[in-house]
Protein backbone atom coordinates (compact mmCIF):
# COMPACT_ATOMS: atom_id res chain seq x y z
CA UNK A 1 0.00 0.00 0.00
CA UNK A 2 1.32 3.22 -1.23
CA UNK A 3 -0.42 5.58 1.37
CA UNK A 4 -1.30 3.74 4.89
CA UNK A 5 -1.77 7.30 6.49
CA UNK A 6 -4.30 8.34 4.32
CA UNK A 7 -6.69 5.22 3.73
CA UNK A 8 -5.99 5.31 8.15
CA UNK A 9 -7.42 8.39 7.59
CA UNK A 10 -10.06 7.58 4.29
CA UNK A 11 -8.08 10.13 2.30
CA UNK A 12 -5.98 10.59 -0.24
CA UNK A 13 -3.57 12.76 1.05
CA UNK A 14 -0.28 11.47 3.26
CA UNK A 15 0.26 12.16 6.81
CA UNK A 16 1.79 15.79 5.54
CA UNK A 17 -1.48 16.79 3.64
CA UNK A 18 0.12 15.65 -0.08
CA UNK A 19 -2.05 14.43 -2.13
CA UNK A 20 0.05 11.96 -3.83
CA UNK A 21 -1.73 11.35 -7.24
CA UNK A 22 -0.96 15.17 -7.95
CA UNK A 23 2.73 14.60 -7.10
CA UNK A 24 3.48 13.21 -10.33
CA UNK A 25 6.47 15.30 -11.29
CA UNK A 26 7.65 17.20 -8.51
CA UNK A 27 7.53 14.28 -6.00
CA UNK A 28 7.62 16.09 -2.54
CA UNK A 29 6.71 12.83 -1.00
CA UNK A 30 8.14 10.02 -0.55
CA UNK A 31 5.56 7.83 -1.52
CA UNK A 32 5.53 9.41 -4.66
CA UNK A 33 9.33 8.79 -5.04
CA UNK A 34 8.51 5.51 -4.40
CA UNK A 35 5.89 4.60 -6.66
CA UNK A 36 7.76 6.39 -9.94
CA UNK A 37 10.76 4.16 -8.60
CA UNK A 38 9.19 1.15 -8.58
CA UNK A 39 7.37 1.81 -11.94
CA UNK A 40 10.69 2.85 -13.90
CA UNK A 41 12.88 0.06 -12.66
CA UNK A 42 9.92 -2.74 -13.19
CA UNK A 43 9.28 -0.98 -16.71
CA UNK A 44 5.79 -2.36 -17.10
CA UNK A 45 3.71 -2.83 -20.05
CA UNK A 46 0.50 -2.31 -18.74
CA UNK A 47 -0.79 -0.36 -15.48
CA UNK A 48 -3.74 -0.04 -14.38
CA UNK A 49 -4.78 3.34 -12.30
CA UNK A 50 -7.80 2.40 -10.38
CA UNK A 51 -10.17 5.06 -8.43
CA UNK A 52 -13.67 4.79 -6.62
CA UNK A 53 -16.16 8.04 -8.26
CA UNK A 54 -18.63 10.00 -5.81
CA UNK A 55 -22.10 8.48 -6.46
CA UNK A 56 -23.16 12.27 -8.57
CA UNK A 57 -21.87 10.54 -12.07
CA UNK A 58 -23.92 9.07 -14.53
CA UNK A 59 -24.24 7.97 -18.01
CA UNK A 60 -24.35 11.71 -20.25
CA UNK A 61 -27.53 13.26 -19.77
CA UNK A 62 -29.55 10.15 -18.44
CA UNK A 63 -30.65 8.74 -15.57
CA UNK A 64 -28.53 5.85 -15.28
CA UNK A 65 -25.60 5.95 -12.50
CA UNK A 66 -21.99 5.24 -13.63
CA UNK A 67 -21.11 1.71 -12.81
CA UNK A 68 -17.31 2.10 -14.47
CA UNK A 69 -15.93 4.66 -16.12
CA UNK A 70 -13.02 4.06 -18.72
CA UNK A 71 -10.20 6.46 -19.75
CA UNK A 72 -6.87 5.86 -21.33
CA UNK A 73 -4.80 9.12 -19.96
CA UNK A 74 -3.18 11.27 -22.42
CA UNK A 75 0.05 12.24 -23.75
CA UNK A 76 2.00 15.54 -23.42
CA UNK A 77 5.22 14.52 -24.04
CA UNK A 78 5.41 12.59 -26.90
CA UNK A 79 8.28 9.88 -27.68
CA UNK A 80 7.91 6.33 -29.07
CA UNK A 81 7.86 4.34 -26.15
CA UNK A 82 5.34 6.14 -24.47
CA UNK A 83 2.87 6.04 -28.08
CA UNK A 84 3.53 2.95 -28.26
CA UNK A 85 2.79 2.20 -24.57
CA UNK A 86 -0.95 4.40 -25.06
CA UNK A 87 -1.63 2.29 -28.08
CA UNK A 88 -1.07 -1.17 -26.40
CA UNK A 89 -3.80 0.54 -23.89
CA UNK A 90 -5.77 1.91 -26.14
CA UNK A 91 -6.35 -1.84 -27.59
CA UNK A 92 -6.25 -3.35 -24.17
CA UNK A 93 -9.74 -1.42 -23.40
CA UNK A 94 -10.79 -2.53 -27.08
CA UNK A 95 -9.91 -5.82 -26.83
CA UNK A 96 -12.13 -6.00 -23.32
CA UNK A 97 -15.06 -4.00 -25.02
CA UNK A 98 -15.41 -6.45 -27.68
CA UNK A 99 -15.60 -9.52 -25.42
CA UNK A 100 -18.22 -7.66 -23.25
CA UNK A 101 -21.79 -8.17 -24.54
CA UNK A 102 -23.43 -4.67 -24.92
CA UNK A 103 -25.80 -5.41 -21.89
CA UNK A 104 -23.26 -6.11 -19.61
CA UNK A 105 -21.29 -2.72 -20.39
CA UNK A 106 -24.51 -0.71 -20.53
CA UNK A 107 -23.45 1.05 -17.59
CA UNK A 108 -20.27 1.54 -18.46
CA UNK A 109 -19.10 5.59 -19.31
CA UNK A 110 -15.84 7.26 -21.02
CA UNK A 111 -14.34 9.20 -18.23
CA UNK A 112 -13.12 12.49 -18.83
CA UNK A 113 -9.59 12.07 -20.75
CA UNK A 114 -8.43 15.74 -20.55
CA UNK A 115 -4.59 15.74 -19.78
CA UNK A 116 -3.97 15.82 -15.92
CA UNK A 117 0.00 16.96 -16.38
CA UNK A 118 0.38 16.16 -12.68
CA UNK A 119 -1.44 12.75 -12.35
CA UNK A 120 0.32 9.49 -11.39
CA UNK A 121 -1.51 7.78 -14.82
CA UNK A 122 -0.26 10.88 -17.15
CA UNK A 123 3.12 10.19 -15.81
CA UNK A 124 3.17 6.29 -16.12
CA UNK A 125 1.77 6.47 -19.86
CA UNK A 126 4.76 9.06 -20.76
CA UNK A 127 7.17 6.27 -19.70
CA UNK A 128 5.62 3.71 -22.12
CA UNK A 129 3.69 2.07 -19.44
CA UNK A 130 0.14 1.44 -21.35
CA UNK A 131 -2.34 3.11 -18.67
CA UNK A 132 -5.95 2.50 -18.55
CA UNK A 133 -7.59 4.60 -15.60
CA UNK A 134 -10.94 2.72 -13.80
CA UNK A 135 -13.38 4.75 -12.03
CA UNK A 136 -15.71 2.60 -9.91
CA UNK A 137 -18.87 3.87 -9.29
CA UNK A 138 -22.50 3.03 -7.64
CA UNK A 139 -24.81 0.91 -9.46
CA UNK A 140 -27.96 1.61 -8.62
CA UNK A 141 -28.61 1.89 -4.96
CA UNK A 142 -25.91 -0.26 -4.03
CA UNK A 143 -24.17 2.34 -1.73
CA UNK A 144 -22.12 -0.15 -0.37
CA UNK A 145 -20.13 -0.72 -3.74
CA UNK A 146 -20.26 -4.63 -3.91
CA UNK A 147 -21.80 -4.89 -7.31
CA UNK A 148 -18.72 -2.55 -8.08
CA UNK A 149 -16.44 -4.38 -6.37
CA UNK A 150 -17.71 -7.43 -8.68
CA UNK A 151 -18.17 -5.84 -11.64
CA UNK A 152 -14.09 -4.55 -11.18
CA UNK A 153 -13.35 -7.51 -10.49
CA UNK A 154 -14.59 -8.88 -13.64
CA UNK A 155 -13.13 -6.09 -15.69
CA UNK A 156 -9.89 -6.67 -14.33
CA UNK A 157 -9.90 -11.25 -15.28
CA UNK A 158 -11.26 -10.49 -18.91
CA UNK A 159 -8.17 -7.55 -19.25
CA UNK A 160 -5.71 -10.13 -18.11
CA UNK A 161 -7.33 -12.82 -20.26
CA UNK A 162 -6.77 -9.73 -23.31
CA UNK A 163 -3.56 -9.44 -22.54
CA UNK A 164 -1.83 -11.35 -24.92
CA UNK A 165 -4.34 -10.26 -28.24
CA UNK A 166 -3.57 -6.79 -27.00
CA UNK A 167 -0.12 -6.68 -27.65
CA UNK A 168 -0.58 -8.44 -30.70
CA UNK A 169 -2.88 -5.62 -31.99
CA UNK A 170 -0.30 -2.74 -30.13
CA UNK A 171 0.88 -1.54 -34.42
CA UNK A 172 -2.90 -0.65 -35.19
CA UNK A 173 -3.10 3.29 -35.02
CA UNK A 174 -6.67 3.88 -33.42
CA UNK A 175 -8.07 5.43 -30.62
CA UNK A 176 -10.76 2.76 -30.48
CA UNK A 177 -14.28 2.88 -32.18
CA UNK A 178 -15.70 1.03 -28.84
CA UNK A 179 -14.40 3.25 -25.97
CA UNK A 180 -15.01 6.35 -27.68
CA UNK A 181 -18.67 5.02 -28.33
CA UNK A 182 -19.50 5.06 -24.75
CA UNK A 183 -21.22 7.63 -23.36
CA UNK A 184 -19.50 10.49 -21.34
CA UNK A 185 -19.41 10.35 -17.84
CA UNK A 186 -20.72 13.14 -15.94
CA UNK A 187 -21.85 15.04 -13.39
CA UNK A 188 -25.88 15.50 -12.39
CA UNK A 189 -27.04 12.81 -10.61
CA UNK A 190 -28.97 13.16 -6.87
CA UNK A 191 -28.53 10.23 -4.94
CA UNK A 192 -32.49 11.01 -3.61
CA UNK A 193 -34.97 13.73 -4.16
CA UNK A 194 -37.35 14.94 -1.90
CA UNK A 195 -40.07 16.70 -3.98
CA UNK A 196 -42.44 19.39 -2.63
CA UNK A 197 -40.85 18.75 0.64
CA UNK A 198 -42.00 21.01 3.89
CA UNK A 199 -39.48 22.56 5.42
CA UNK A 200 -39.72 23.95 8.53
CA UNK A 201 -37.11 26.39 10.07
CA UNK A 202 -38.27 29.24 13.20
CA UNK A 203 -41.57 29.03 12.79
CA UNK A 204 -41.43 29.39 9.04
CA UNK A 205 -42.70 27.01 6.16
CA UNK A 206 -41.72 26.66 3.20
CA UNK A 207 -42.80 23.94 0.33
CA UNK A 208 -39.31 23.23 -1.64
CA UNK A 209 -37.52 20.62 -3.36
CA UNK A 210 -34.46 19.09 -1.91
CA UNK A 211 -31.74 17.26 -3.62
CA UNK A 212 -29.71 14.92 -1.30
CA UNK A 213 -25.78 12.94 -2.18
CA UNK A 214 -24.35 10.05 -0.40
CA UNK A 215 -21.64 10.85 1.05
CA UNK A 216 -19.03 8.90 3.51
CA UNK A 217 -17.05 9.47 6.41
CA UNK A 218 -15.08 7.80 9.12
CA UNK A 219 -16.05 7.66 12.43
CA UNK A 220 -13.77 5.26 15.42
CA UNK A 221 -12.04 3.58 12.18
CA UNK A 222 -15.43 2.95 10.35
CA UNK A 223 -17.38 4.40 7.45
CA UNK A 224 -20.32 6.10 8.14
CA UNK A 225 -23.03 6.99 5.36
CA UNK A 226 -24.98 10.46 5.40
CA UNK A 227 -26.94 12.51 3.51
CA UNK A 228 -25.45 15.56 2.46
CA UNK A 229 -28.30 18.28 1.47
CA UNK A 230 -26.62 19.54 -1.97
CA UNK A 231 -29.58 21.65 -3.31
CA UNK A 232 -32.59 22.92 -2.22
CA UNK A 233 -35.07 25.12 -4.57
CA UNK A 234 -36.49 24.20 -7.70
CA UNK A 235 -35.21 20.69 -8.84
CA UNK A 236 -37.65 20.44 -12.10
CA UNK A 237 -35.34 18.52 -14.54
CA UNK A 238 -33.03 17.12 -11.81
CA UNK A 239 -32.48 13.16 -12.20
CA UNK A 240 -32.25 11.10 -9.48
CA UNK A 241 -31.62 7.17 -8.30
CA UNK A 242 -34.74 7.37 -6.45
CA UNK A 243 -37.46 10.18 -5.49
CA UNK A 244 -40.48 10.65 -3.26
CA UNK A 245 -42.73 13.60 -2.34
CA UNK A 246 -44.75 14.98 0.73
CA UNK A 247 -42.32 14.79 3.54
CA UNK A 248 -41.08 17.33 6.32
CA UNK A 249 -37.53 18.79 6.92
CA UNK A 250 -37.80 20.30 10.59
CA UNK A 251 -34.54 22.36 11.19
CA UNK A 252 -33.45 23.21 14.69
CA UNK A 253 -33.02 27.01 15.58
CA UNK A 254 -28.82 26.72 15.44
CA UNK A 255 -29.56 25.07 12.01
CA UNK A 256 -28.95 26.99 8.60
CA UNK A 257 -31.47 25.94 5.94
CA UNK A 258 -29.62 25.24 2.53
CA UNK A 259 -26.85 23.39 0.72
CA UNK A 260 -24.77 21.48 3.70
CA UNK A 261 -26.85 20.29 5.93
CA UNK A 262 -26.02 16.98 6.92
CA UNK A 263 -28.85 14.18 8.08
CA UNK A 264 -28.49 10.58 8.73
CA UNK A 265 -28.60 8.64 5.44
CA UNK A 266 -30.88 5.49 6.91
CA UNK A 267 -33.95 8.39 7.37
CA UNK A 268 -33.59 9.95 4.09
CA UNK A 269 -33.37 6.70 2.36
CA UNK A 270 -36.17 5.32 4.09
CA UNK A 271 -39.92 5.61 1.70
CA UNK A 272 -41.66 5.00 5.02
CA UNK A 273 -39.94 8.38 6.78
CA UNK A 274 -42.13 11.17 6.72
CA UNK A 275 -39.75 13.25 8.77
CA UNK A 276 -36.16 14.26 8.38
Amino acid sequence: MINPDGAYRWTRRNALGIDINRDARKQVSTEARFLSKQITEFKPHYSLNLHDQRSLFRLGQSAVPTTLALAIPRLYTINPNAEQGRLRAVHWVERLLTNVNSLKRSSWGLFDESYYPTAFGEWAQEQGSGTVLIESGIKGSDFLRNQSVEELGFVILQLLFSLENAMETAGIETEGVLRLGLQQNQIGLYDWVDRSAAVEWKGNRILTDLGWRYVEKLVSGELVGEALLAEMGDLTGAVSRNEISGRFLRLSPDESPGPGLIRAWEAVSDPNSSFL
